[in-house]
């Protein structure tokens, strides 16, 4: 049965919404340290081969040290998607200080892991926004496609 058009229902809500997954700042932070504290101690398994001696071609794991992610981070505190956490920064200024500390932690632990060649630079740099992004070839000047290919062209000499 249809709600009847011009009701008035929706002022009768007790809240808008649902509950915040977190009422405080301390609670989001206590729960932010305990995860990473948990990716200090953890490790993942990464692949590789044996290149030379004895052994080679054989499979080998390497254990690496498992390093936090914004995603990750926000599945572990029970939010779907990082935006969902980001969200908090609005509510209070204490939740700003909270999860602007936890998105520098996160950045200086990939920053230092792609340093010392532990994680894909390419990609890492793409994920922190440090991309080289230089303009080489037309100093800032829009370029015609017809004229590079006269330009490149030996026939049209």
């Amino acid at each position: 049965m249809a709600a009847t058009v011009g009701n008035k229902y929706y002022k009768l809500r007790s809240k808008d919404g649902r509950n915040k997954i977190f009422e405080n700042a301390e609670d989001l932070n206590t729960e932010i340290e305990k995860y990473f504290q948990e990716k200090s101690e953890s490790f993942i398994n990464k692949p590789d081969i044996i290149k030379s001696g004895d052994l080679a071609g054989e499979n080998i794991q390497i254990k690496i040290d498992d390093f936090p992610t914004k995603e990750e981070l926000s599945i572990y505190l029970g939010f779907a998607k990082w935006e969902s956490l980001k969200n908090y920064k609005e509510y209070t200024e204490d939740f700003l200080e909270v999860i602007t500390w936890a998105e520098t932690v996160i950045y200086n632990w990939k920053l230092k892991y792609t340093a010392i060649g532990v994680l894909n630079a390419n990609i890492i740099a793409r994920d922190l926004g440090i991309a080289d992004k230089q303009d080489l070839t037309t100093n800032g000047e829009s370029i015609s496609f017809g004229s590079f290919l006269k330009k490149s062209n030996p026939i049209s000499e």
